[in-house]
């Protein structure tokens, strides 16, 4: 039987503390440091977009600060 190499495209999200001066550059760190330990949740899709539908989530990245977050009730 054949061995194959497969590239899946994944689609998921990945949650990180950084420190940052404001949420745009928490993002922008984030997207540098980001490994994929990271990543809280991944799905493997066939195709990410096919024709107008896009199977993956469309959301943006977001910035909260981490004590607004461990304070919620």
């Amino acid at each position: 039987m054949p061995t194959f190499g497969v590239t899946l495209p994944v689609a998921g999200h990945a949650w990180l503390e950084v420190q940052a001066e404001d949420e745009d550059s928490a993002i922008e760190t984030a997207m540098e440091v980001v490994t994929s330990e990271d990543f809280v949740e991944w799905e493997p899709l066939r195709h990410i977009t096919q024709g107008n539908v896009c199977y993956a989530p469309t959301w943006d990245a977001e910035a909260v600060l981490v004590p607004d977050i461990k304070n919620r009730t």
